[in-house]
């Protein structure tokens, strides 16, 4: 009885059991069990692949096998090639993929076959695609963890950047076309029309992250009305741009049908003019440091945030933390002007003198 219970009976639990258990190991030690025994092998199959995260279970160094002694070039390449492995298998075993991660640098293009985006585009067929619900990456802050780059020309910097752009604009449109249940997406994101008119395929999304990619861009009016007039199914957003400030500054106005949840709280100069959002329950807004030409307190001439919710959001119940009484949109409260003082920039509720 002692040597029986020094062991959990694994073996005599149902299949569906074990995997169930198989299925919260990573990427590795799902690949390691499944060496262990024919049984095991076997139950490696479609269902245990739900969730693939490229930007930690692969591992971003060398295989304890790997010849070579000196980080580098190397260990990039071994793990692009793991990568492409680990696809070729997918690919063979056709699992029922619902959530993807990856972080990678688009901008890393090598002359061999371990180039890393190739690799995944290749990997990414329609049919492991098919039944993605959540996506979540990163292209654009991931540099070759293997080399140190040193110091970069400017040049050099701006070829790098607009090569980063013309790679992500080519991925994501192939990226768009096989997904097309996808329902939460993650992702930097720039507003150039390529992308825009890739982003509205997603009819199904319901959930949409778009952070910022450079620290100063231009938003068109035209391109926030056509994302959220092509998306009907969109529930929540959280918006991140850094737009620039002064004589140039554009409010925005934001029109929505199903919108219940809005996040631009880390969103530099987006100032908000009208909104027409009939389900928005909850928004989440601050206001900055801005940067760019400056604009004096007396040619401010901003609408009160009060005035525009109260108008546009009819269902609102929280701005930040703070929970509506049901009196806010006629009777400004003392706990609402605490909060519209903090976060509003209109003439009333800003106290600096430069915005």
């Amino acid at each position: 009885m002692e040597e029986a219970r020094q062991y959990f009976p694994f073996e005599m639990l149902p299949d569906l059991c074990k995997q169930k258990i198989f299925s919260y190991l990573n990427a590795v030690d799902k690949g390691h069990s499944a060496q262990v025994c024919t049984n095991w092998r076997d139950l490696m199959s479609s269902s245990v692949w739900d969730t693939i995260d490229l930007s930690s279970d692969l591992g971003f160094g060398c295989l304890p096998s790997a010849t070579h002694s000196v980080e580098g070039k190397e260990c990039h390449e071994c793990y692009c090639k793991r990568v492409n492995d680990f696809f070729i298998y997918l690919n063979r075993i056709q699992p029922t993929i619902r959530r993807l991660d990856f972080y990678f640098d688009i901008g890393d293009i090598n002359n061999n076959s371990n180039n890393y985006l190739d690799n995944i585009q290749r990997g990414l067929i329609p049919s492991l695609c098919k039944h993605l619900r959540y996506v979540r990456v990163n292209w654009k802050d991931s540099r070759d963890r293997w080399l140190d780059p040193g110091h970069q020309p400017d040049q050099d910097a701006v070829y790098s950047y607009k090569l980063h752009l013309r790679r992500f604009t080519h991925f994501f449109e192939y990226f768009t076309t096989i997904v097309p249940s996808l329902t939460t997406l993650i992702l930097p994101f720039d507003w150039n029309q390529k992308t825009i008119q890739s982003l509205t395929r997603l009819k199904s999304l319901q959930s949409l992250v778009l952070k910022r990619v450079v620290c100063s861009q231009s938003l068109m009016q035209s391109h926030l009305d056509l994302v959220l007039s092509e998306l009907p199914s969109l529930k929540q957003l959280l918006l991140e741009v850094w737009l620039p400030s002064g004589d140039g500054l554009i409010p925005y106005t934001l029109k929505s049908d199903s919108l219940e949840n809005l996040d631009i709280s880390e969103s530099h100069g987006l100032y908000l003019n009208h909104v027409d959002m009939p389900h928005l329950k909850g928004i989440r807004i601050a206001r900055h440091i801005l940067h760019g030409p400056l604009k004096t307190f007396n040619r401010l001439n901003l609408p009160c945030l009060h005035s525009v919710l109260s108008n546009g959001a009819p269902t609102l119940s929280k701005i930040n933390d703070h929970y509506l009484q049901p009196n806010w949109r006629h009777e400004i409260y003392v706990t609402l002007e605490e909060v519209l003082r903090a976060v509003c920039s209109c003439r009333n509720h800003l106290t600096d003198l430069i915005v």
